[in-house]
């Protein structure tokens, strides 16, 4: 199984490299083609790319003989669709992307998007508005074909992009991962909390939801005066439906259970403060006072600002 699963690999790598997708569809238009190559070259040329990808070198340019190699090995695969994701093509199989109830109803339900751009002997050509980044498609399609995305990057914005489009894509495993690669992310690599605070609620994320609220609390002092950080507050708060007086706000509330675990107190009770590897960062018992007076004086911030939005 693990044979098939990297030839698979191996064939998405060739299906979204530039310069392999771009000699194989100028092949299709074109009576002139280079000779085919001896088995060895072949091999060998496969073999480079393989290579390039698994150490992540996407972006090294391909030697002749790869590019040949790979245009080889995308040919013999017989790709029935053409994907165009802002004016880049990626020669794909239905039987692939119909894994997603999106490419489902896409290519088989009739939409108007779902029409053949090209003619009626030719490859199918289909565009997407589901992204506009080919870089994010080619992740969506080594999920598709793979069961697996090696092209996740400490990019916050990024993976925000990927998880978007899976969660457009109805592709729940997908959308799990993303959320899994992205809190075990340093808070140091989150450059976009708010967006990604809004895509948890949108899409129904606890998890991402309780990691980016630990970050706000870890840095409660700098984001608790900026614009962003209120419009949040009012959001959540409006979010509940037919709201009365008596209501809380579900994102002020995580936020002060995480302030007061990362100051050491469960309640009332002081249960002292634990790393992230387990190692007793503050006893029980240490600097009480000092901690409670600091927490108290950031509850009462969050209840000042919700009361100066109304709440």
């Amino acid at each position: 199984m693990k044979g098939v699963q990297d030839s698979l690999l191996l064939l998405v790598w060739c299906l979204t490299d530039c310069e392999i997708t771009q000699s194989y569809l100028g092949n299709m238009s074109s009576c002139h083609r280079a000779p085919p190559l001896s088995f060895q070259s072949f091999q060998l040329g496969l073999d480079g790319i393989r290579e390039r990808c698994e150490s992540f070198e996407m972006e090294r340019e391909l030697s002749v003989v790869q590019v040949q190699s790979g245009v080889m090995f995308v040919e013999a695969a017989k790709p029935d669709i053409i994907i165009v994701v802002d004016g880049r093509k990626f020669p794909c199989h239905k039987c692939f992307l119909v894994r997603s109830e999106y490419f489902q109803a896409l290519l088989m339900g009739g939409f108007v998007e779902g029409r053949n751009e090209g003619k009626r002997d030719s490859i199918h050509v289909q565009s997407v508005s589901f992204t506009q980044s080919p870089d994010v498609f080619a992740c969506i399609l080594e999920f598709l074909y793979t069961d697996r995305c090696l092209r996740f990057a400490d990019d916050s914005i990024y993976m925000l992009e990927i998880l978007r489009a899976a969660d457009l894509l109805l592709l729940v495993r997908l959308k799990s991962a993303c959320v899994n690669y992205l809190v075990s992310l340093p808070f140091s690599r989150i450059s976009n909390p708010a967006m990604l605070l809004r895509a948890s609620w949108d899409m129904n994320l606890p998890r991402l939801e309780q990691y980016i609220t630990k970050l706000y609390a870890q840095d409660f002092d700098r984001f608790v005066v900026e614009q962003e950080f209120h419009e949040l507050v009012r959001d959540s708060a409006e979010s509940v439906v037919n709201r009365e007086q008596v209501d809380t706000v579900i994102f002020v509330d995580d936020l002060k259970w995480w302030l007061c675990r990362l100051y050491g107190f469960d309640g009332e009770d002081d249960v002292g403060v634990i790393g992230k590897n387990g190692e007793v960062v503050v006893k029980v018992g240490q600097n009480v006072y000092e901690r409670r007076e600091t927490l108290q004086t950031k509850i009462e911030q969050l209840d000042t600002l919700l009361a100066s939005l109304g709440f």
